[in-house]
């Protein structure tokens, strides 16, 4: 498994000569897991998509050939020379890892269109999961042991940021932020059946429908956060298409909860993180357990 990176062939690639005269059409199909599934370490199903926009690098013995996959996860390569090539992979807001083929071979008896698979797993670096924990629910004590700062909430809150680029991540500086928030009182005898909720706690709690209460109150290396993560990606999205996806299923969650907050034992109700939860199973993302913010922050599960 390789971290992809532009990076110097190995010393085995570096003396390769290509064969005189022989060079064949080749591609390459990038694919990843298509079913989805959160909180785990990999994504159940057997089913595969094509990753789409994303950049393919076949360098050899001085040779950088570049191409960029298609919708169906596929790039293309006309009259490449025979020889080993080293495969690059890199896109835009992702990190990319590959699991399969580090390096392949082109030769003369290689058919034309011949068609190599390298199976990738992507982290999207421009959205950022949040987790404070539960310590309080309704006035009696959930996490035992646990101690509640002044400035911290201590019924704790799951929410999402969205960053416009992988610049404005590393800067944590969000354009937008959500997470589903009560804006009634909820007592202890309004848990089960809720009171009324909304996106980010508008009117309420926020002045912006777009902007969680918390959109730039903790930092992903902030102690009192319980968890912080970025999501790996299922199906062969964009980032900007798990964007939308997010910013769609998170204003659909008033329908889903029928517009009410509630609480009603062992996680189940309509709060904030199964609202969570619901975004990242709906926008197909992921957490790859054991895995924190991929050097950006921690995870207390790792």
């Amino acid at each position: 498994m390789t971290e992809t990176s532009v990076y110097d062939p190995p010393e085995d690639l570096a003396d390769v000569s290509a064969e005189a005269n022989c060079e064949a059409d080749i591609s390459i199909l990038i694919r990843e897991p298509k079913s989805t599934s959160t909180d785990t370490n990999t994504p159940s199903g057997a089913q595969w998509a094509g990753v789409k926009e994303l950049g393919v690098e076949l360098k050899g013995a001085g040779i950088r050939i570049y191409a960029e996959t298609s919708a169906s996860g596929v790039a293309s390569f006309s009259a490449v020379p025979c020889g080993n090539y080293q495969v690059n992979l890199m896109q835009k807001q992702f990190k990319v890892e590959n699991l399969s083929n580090r390096t392949i071979a082109v030769s003369s008896g290689r058919k034309l269109g011949s068609e190599f698979e390298i199976e990738v797993r992507r982290q999207l670096l421009t959205v950022e999961m949040l987790r404070l924990p539960t310590l309080y629910i309704a006035g009696a004590k959930a996490g035992m042991g646990k101690s509640v700062d002044a400035d911290q909430d201590p019924y704790g809150h799951h929410w999402v940021k969205i960053y416009k680029d992988a610049f404005s991540a590393r800067l944590e500086r969000p354009m937008e932020s959500y997470g589903w928030w009560p804006i009634e009182p909820a007592s202890a005898d309004k848990l089960w059946d809720g009171v009324k909720g909304s996106l980010n706690g508008f009117p309420i709690h926020s002045r912006f429908e777009n902007r969680d209460p918390y959109h730039k109150n903790y930092f992903r290396d902030d102690k009192k956060l319980e968890e912080a993560f970025l999501p790996y990606v299922t199906n062969g999205c964009t980032a900007d298409e798990y964007k939308n996806k997010l910013r769609a299923k998170a204003k659909s969650y008033a329908g889903i909860s029928g517009g009410t907050w509630s609480w009603r034992g062992n996680g189940a109700g309509y709060h904030c993180k199964t609202f969570q939860t619901y975004l990242m199973r709906e926008s197909y993302l992921w957490r790859r357990l054991g895995v924190g913010i991929g050097g950006w922050g921690w995870s207390a599960n790792t």
